[in-house]
């Protein structure tokens, strides 16, 4: 089995870190997925989450997220998605549930070019 989640840390503080999930993601991953993303945000600045390799998620994962970004604010922290952001599949689930996307943003969180 992949790893669903992994947190690289940038050694710049000028540079965002990147968290990338991967697979899918619902009940059975959410704790997991919460876990390493409250880690990855206390550990940096900058955070850009890359969604680009998430085949399938659910509302839990849309609520973590959400839960994320209000962290972030909170904490004064930069919170964003790596373009070109989630993938059509889940676009169309948060589309479904009533969290529509633009090009530059998804969830209230701005998409962003990412090194990777």
């Amino acid at each position: 089995m992949s790893q669903l989640c992994e947190f690289r840390r940038s050694p710049e503080q000028t540079t965002a870190s990147t968290f990338r999930v991967t697979g899918e993601v619902g009940l059975g991953q959410a704790a997991a997925v919460h876990a390493a993303l409250v880690q990855a945000l206390g550990q940096t600045s900058r955070l850009v989450i890359d969604l680009t390799e998430v085949t399938a998620a659910d509302l839990t994962f849309f609520q973590i997220l959400l839960a994320a970004r209000r962290s972030a604010r909170e904490q004064g922290k930069t919170l964003s998605l790596a373009a070109p952001g989630p993938g059509q599949a889940v676009r169309e689930t948060a589309a479904a549930a009533g969290f529509p996307a633009t090009a530059t943003e998804w969830l209230g969180l701005p998409i962003v070019e990412a090194t990777r």
